[in-house]
């Protein structure tokens, strides 16, 4: 407060005046402040560019040595349990395993579905025998018991499988 300002402030002890050489340079000179940047900017994208490129190239090479390690563990490994079950061995019968599971469900599918064909052909038989014996029903005994008989046996196979 009173005579002293709040904020300091700067005064320039230096001459503000540049030297005649350098106006002139600056005149005659064909750059200007945006191809000076873009000079800058190619230079600075240049040297990303190989730092990157040092780094993938660094980085391959790593890999590359990783992965013999892993390739030489591994044929160790192989080997080692030569008499025993190895990836590709198990691997092969899994798909022969999974080759028999569906073909069994194919088989187990195609006959439910002639089952349930049987089934539905003897319901409409007992339908039609129903509906033209109305007042004689005992006539109908034989297609209701094979009815009964196929949908119990369809039961007890739907709950097996």
């Amino acid at each position: 407060m009173g005579n002293k300002p709040s904020r300091q402030e700067f005064v320039l002890h230096a001459p503000t005046e540049f030297s005649e050489g350098l106006v002139r340079h600056l005149k005659e000179s064909p750059e200007t402040d945006t191809s000076r940047w873009m000079d800058m900017e190619g230079y600075i994208q240049e040297r990303v560019q190989t730092e990157l490129k040092k780094l993938q190239d660094r980085q391959r090479k790593v890999i590359d040595v990783l992965m013999d390690e892993e390739w030489k563990q591994n044929n160790e490994l192989e080997k080692q349990s030569e008499g025993s079950l190895n990836s590709n061995l198990l691997k092969n019968e899994f798909a022969a395993l999974r080759d028999k599971l569906e073909k069994e469900s194919t088989a187990h599918q195609s006959i439910k579905s002639e089952t349930l064909k049987e089934i539905e052909s003897t319901r409409s038989d007992l339908f039609a025998c129903m509906s033209e014996n109305a007042d004689r029903s005992l006539l109908c005994r034989p297609f209701a018991e094979k009815f009964v008989a196929l949908t119990s046996a369809f039961k007890e196979n739907s709950s097996d499988s």
